[in-house]
Parts: structure tokens; sequence; C-alpha cells
């Protein structure tokens, strides 16, 4: 030791290193990586043990090595300290790579579809993305496969232009990455080839079907005599007076100005013209029946039915082979109307919807599900003997998925239709026309002053979003009913 009175004039000349002050408190610097690592912004760089070289004292002109052996030991412990932390600190972005990578082989915990082959997953573990909760970032679901859902329909409701269309896109290719085929009737040119998304024509490719009814008349009868179920598993075939009832209906529906004593001329001339030609009854024999009636309430239906009559679109010499259909792989097949008139546009639709229920009354199976697409809903009949208020009430167990698209509900649709179709398991709300924005909210909350909150949203909900309610997964498997989300809908690109 040199003499007190020389300490103050001795100054190091030779510090250690930078790397010496940079790690000269080696607890908290580890405290920091473990911070880092918390963030997310972990960095690992290499750390060299350090050089030592010995500082030494000066006073005046003497030079001396300052407790050499002393020293050494010190930077020895430091050195190996840091060492061991940067091993440590090594270790730790291991282990949070691996975390990183396992989430990703197993998608915990939530499951994106389209990434899953059929040959690898059970109908019951289906996932359809909806979109991401705007408030949480969380993925949300339409649980679609588990076995606990009350039906797998849907309504999708909200005015023209805020995304309807594309989200049934989003949807439809969810399912047909399923290996689950979907029947659209397209009556809006919605889902004409030039109109739609370029990823969704780009990744379905051929697996897209349209069918043309202007070029060739659908496959099916009006007329046709159906089972028709009288008690379950107990069914019998329809009478003429059933088919009758059931042509009545179809065009009272689609002709709203018809009144009774002219739907009741459909009635007859439908009833005489099945005793007179049997299964050979067609449109054109509706015709001849209304115009040997003579009656003036015959010939104002007649001149009501005349363009449905004159473009024949149904060939009623064939049957679509709806089985055939239903065991395709993920085709997404479009009953395409363009070209015809709304109200023949309706009435095409009415009809393949009674052929294929009835069809599926003796091969439906809820374990096999039959996606139909019914866009513009609120044109269509959903009164109680309607073939929609039948898909909504009784098709879970036929397998039926009805989607309804609609853009507005009050004003056109009864009471009892808007009630048939708020039971569909999942709802999507888009931005509403101004005028149903308290009613929607209605649906959303039955508190009042979560009313108006909804009211709010949905006055200020943007293109691309919707509010949704549905029963979600729960971390035990189950299905349970929570607060409506708004969502971002996750578009194509992200699905693919």
């Amino acid at each position: 030791m040199l003499p007190q009175k020389e300490r103050q004039d001795i100054e190091f000349i030779a510090p250690m290193t930078k790397e010496f002050d940079a790690f000269a408190d080696d607890e908290e610097n580890y405290k920091e990586v473990i911070r880092s690592l918390d963030n997310d912004e972990l960095y690992i760089e290499e750390y060299d043990v350090i050089n030592v070289k010995m500082p030494q004292l000066v006073s005046g002109n003497v030079k001396a090595e300052v407790g050499e052996d002393f020293y050494k030991n010190v930077a020895d412990k430091i050195n190996h300290k840091f060492s061991q932390a940067a091993e440590n600190q090594k270790e730790m972005k291991k282990d949070k790579d691996l975390v990183e990578d396992d989430s990703k082989e197993q998608h915990l915990p939530e499951v994106v579809i389209k990434e899953i082959k059929k040959s690898d997953q059970s109908l019951e573990s289906i996932r359809v993305l909806l979109g991401e909760d705007t408030r949480t970032k969380k993925k949300i679901y339409w649980e679609y496969g588990h076995p606990k859902l009350e039906n797998r329909h849907i309504l999708i409701s909200g005015k023209s232009g805020v995304g309807k269309t594309y989200f049934m896109q989003c949807l439809l290719l969810e399912l047909a990455n399923n290996n689950i085929s979907s029947l659209i009737f397209d009556y809006t040119d919605g889902f004409k080839k030039s109109k739609l998304e370029p990823e969704f024509k780009d990744s379905l490719g051929d697996r897209i079907n349209q069918f043309q009814v202007q070029k060739e008349g659908f496959p099916v009868n009006p007329f046709k005599k159906n089972m028709k179920e009288i008690d379950e598993d107990d069914f019998m075939e329809e009478s003429d007076i059933d088919v009758a009832e059931r042509i009545r209906s179809v065009f009272s529906a689609v002709y709203p100005g018809m009144g009774d004593q002219q739907a009741n001329a459909i009635y007859r001339a439908t009833f005489n013209g099945l005793k007179k030609y049997g299964s050979k009854m067609s449109l054109q024999y509706l015709k001849t029946e209304l115009e040997n009636d003579n009656s003036g309430n015959a010939k104002t239906v007649l001149s009501k039915i005349e363009p449905l009559i004159d473009r024949n679109p149904f060939d009623i010499e064939k049957e679509y082979d709806w089985e055939e259909h239903r065991t395709k792989d993920g085709i997404v097949f479009v009953v395409q109307l363009s070209g015809f008139v709304r109200e023949v546009q309706l009435i095409v639709t009415e009809f393949i919807l009674w052929d294929l229920w009835n069809f599926n009354i003796s091969h439906g199976d809820k374990s096999k599900p039959f996606p139909v697409i019914l866009d513009e809903a609120q044109n269509l009949d959903h009164s109680e003997k309607s073939p929609s208020a039948k898909i909504l009430t009784e098709g879970r167990k036929f397998g039926w998925s009805g989607w309804y698209a609609t853009q507005f509900m009050q004003g056109q649709m009864a009471k009892d239709e808007i009630r048939r179709l708020q039971n569909a398991g999942q709802k999507v709300y888009f931005s509403p026309p101004e005028s149903e924005i308290n009613d929607m909210a209605s649906f959303l909350s039955t508190d009042t002053s979560e009313r108006k909150e909804w009211a709010n949203k949905l006055s200020r909900i943007g293109k691309g979003q919707c509010i949704v309610s549905g029963p979600m997964l729960k971390e035990n498997g189950e299905l349970q009913y929570g607060r409506p989300a708004i969502i971002d809908v996750t578009s194509l690109k992200e699905r693919i």
C-alpha cells in the first residue's frame, strides 16, 4: 500500500475494458434479461471472456502493478459469472422458441380449420372462423360441428354494400376446405363467376359449379308427388290435394297482390290438371287449365304468371340427383338465376327448395351437413308451411344448414317469420339500414340501457366489421352463450 499522502496523486491509466464497466453489476443485468424475455424483446449476443489488463498506479515517475493476484481473482470470478449468464440467456431463448413452436404445431388454444384435412378431422371438431374480436383480438368461431349446437343455421343481415357476400364467400371457403359441399341460390348476381373474389375462385378452381337455369331448365318437377312425414319415421305419398295446396301457397307468397279467389283459381287448375295428366303435369298444362276455367280470377292469375310459363325454367323429364350432390367433396354449386324477372327467380327457388326438402326427409342425416345459401332472403316465403320455415324449425335432424342473408326484415316480413329467422343458432349483424338500427339492437339485448349501447355501436360499425351472436367454445369443451362481439372479418387471403 502507498502512504496516505501519496494516494491522492494516483490515477488509473489502463482501466480494465468497457466490458468490465458494462457488466459491473451482474445481478441487475440478469434481471434486465428476464424483463426482456417477458416482453418478447430478448436479444442474444455472444460474450467473450474478458482479457484482463492489469492497471498501473502512477505517482510521479513511479509506476507499480497493484494487487495483481487479487485483481486476477476478482476478474476471473466476474468473467465466469457473465459467461454463465450468457449461457442461461441462450437456454431461455431456446425454451421460448420451443414453446412457440409447440403452440404453432398444435394451434392452441384455437384451431384454424383450413389447415386440417377431412381425413384427419371429424365433423365435431370443425370450427368456421368468423373473424377477430376488435377489442381482445381473440379469434371468433362458428362452432359448426359441435354436437351440442342447437342448429347449423345462420342469419346474416345488413344493408347493401357492407360486405355480406364477401363474408359468405369466406365461410364457404372454410367449409369447402373441410370437404363440405354447399348450394347457393343466386338471384342477385352476387355469385356469378365474374363477381366472385379472385382469391375465392383461385382457391377453389373447378370446384365452383355454375348451373345456368336460363340455358337449361333445372331438372325438377314442381308438380311431383313427394313423400310427406305424418309422424316420426312414418311417411306417405302426397295426394293431388297436397300438391295443389303447395302450388297455391308458393304462387301466393311470390305474388303478394294475389287475392284468395285468384289463389283458389291456381288450386283448382292444378288439382284438375293432376287428375287429367298425372305425373306429366306441367306449367303448360296449368296454363291450359286456367284458360279452360275462363273466369275473371283465372284470367287475372294467368296474366301474372305467363312470364314464368313462357320461360319454362324446369326440365320435368329429369330429376336432379341430390344424393350425388351430397357425396361430392367441397363443391360450391350455384343455381344461377340471372336473366329472369324477380318473380320467376323466387318461384324457381321455392320449388327447388321443396324438392330438396322432400329428398332430405328420406335421405337427410344430421351428421352430414347440407348448407343452402339464400341471399336476399327477405323476398322468400317464411310462413308456417313454407320450406324455409320447415328448414328453420325441423331441418337440423335432416342435416340442413340454412344460410339466410337479408338487407332488412321489418316491413316486408311478418313478426312470426322474423322470429323464425332469429332462431338461427348463429347470427351476424352488419351495418343495418338506419330505420332498423333499434330493431337490430333489440335482438342483441333485452336490457334497455344495453340496447341503447348496441344501437350506438351498430350506427358506427365499419365496412368489413360485424357483430356476431352465438355460442362460444369454452376451455372445458362446452358451448356457452356470451356477450355478442364486434369482429373484423378475417380476409380470404388470410384463410388461404
